[in-house]
């Protein structure tokens, strides 16, 4: 790895607040120096991480005997709590976070926060997935909220179209009443139309914070001429394939595959591409979840696989190797094992 490129990935690693190592272990023990927000890094993140919920129950405080919550929710594992919290900042305390076992989340169900953050944000940035259309009905119902019309049989119903035509919707167990299995779902066609015009940056450093993943993976004994791999993805439903479309159009690179029956992947995989564009990209857009770990693993192995570009696996140096196995150990699922007695701190 030449000095210029070293010194790139040892930089990305102290400019997000991460711990730093020889063997490329990157954590860090305390809240990440993320900066400000962007908006377009906010609706990215959600479209791909975030949830808008219409709760319908019974209830004995209201006349027609059911009440409605509505609830913004953005759920993330345990070390992702930080960014949470910035992003409650960013909608001016709104909401609190709340913890499982299984993860921790962000949620606004405080109807005038709802109201004064939540709805104007994504008025002002909408999402650019079909999630619009879930936007489109949580609003359709913070609508007939705010009129009241709720608390009428004739309103509460009307609301309910809006719920029933979440996917999977007509699956809660509300529609097995009697008093409502008759509820159409209020139509979704046209509600979103996907544009073809480039997007935002910050829109995209934020879906692929939710929803890409950056992989190094190892040689396969039963290739031809096996060696390390490089791979840049972002996993969406087929129905968002216009989304995956516009991301190669705004980054210049990329193909899609089919995965399942339903699922489609952008996918990067020439070490060329990676290095002149997706690099750069991410390094001038940051991430600011966890995932920038993965990322900056990702740039350390990236380097040492470009400059072995053409070359076999025999050209690279026992070091080279180690490093990358290292990087391997530290990205996705593994960043999550406990590596303190590896931490090294910078200039420590």
């Amino acid at each position: 790895m030449n000095n210029n490129n070293n010194g790139l990935v040892r930089r990305l690693a102290v400019d997000s607040g991460f711990l730093y190592n020889k063997n490329c272990r990157f954590v860090t023990t305390q809240v990440n120096p993320v900066k400000e927000l962007h908006p377009w890094w906010v609706t990215g993140f959600v479209d791909g991480e975030g949830s808008f919920i219409i709760n319908t129950t019974k209830s004995k405080t209201t006349k027609i005997g059911y009440s409605v919550k509505l609830i913004f929710s953005v759920s993330m594992h345990h070390s992702d709590e930080a960014l949470l919290h910035k992003l409650r900042a960013f909608f001016k305390g709104a909401g609190h976070i709340i913890h499982t076992k299984k993860y921790v989340a962000y949620r606004v169900e405080n109807f005038s926060e709802i109201m004064e953050h939540i709805i104007p944000h994504f008025l002002a940035y909408p999402c650019q997935s079909t999630k619009f259309i879930n936007f489109y009905l949580f609003k359709a119902v913070a609508d007939l909220v705010n009129k009241k019309e709720h608390l009428s049989m004739e309103g509460y119903i009307k609301l309910l179209s809006f719920k029933a035509a979440f996917k999977k919707g007509m699956e809660a167990s509300i529609f097995k009443s009697e008093l409502f299995s008759s509820v159409v779902p209020h139509p979704t066609k046209g509600i979103f139309q996907s544009e073809d015009t480039k997007l935002a940056p910050e829109f995209i450093a934020g879906f692929v914070a939710a929803d890409g993943s950056f992989f190094i993976s190892r040689p396969l004994p039963s290739s031809k001429w096996p060696n390390y791999d490089a791979t840049f993805t972002i996993a969406q439903d087929k129905r968002d394939i216009e989304l995956l479309n516009r991301m190669i159009k705004t980054l210049g690179c990329g193909k899609i595959r089919a995965g399942s029956s339903s699922m489609r992947y952008l996918t990067v995989r020439n070490k060329q591409e990676l290095h002149d564009i997706i690099l750069p990209f991410f390094t001038k857009y940051n991430l600011n979840s966890e995932k920038r770990k993965d990322f900056i693993n990702f740039s350390t192995s990236l380097v040492i696989l470009y400059n072995n570009l053409g070359k076999g696996l025999d050209n690279l140096s026992q070091d080279n190797i180690n490093k990358l196995e290292d990087c391997i150990n530290s990205m996705n699922k593994n960043r999550y094992s406990p590596i303190s007695d590896l931490i090294t701190k910078v200039g420590g």
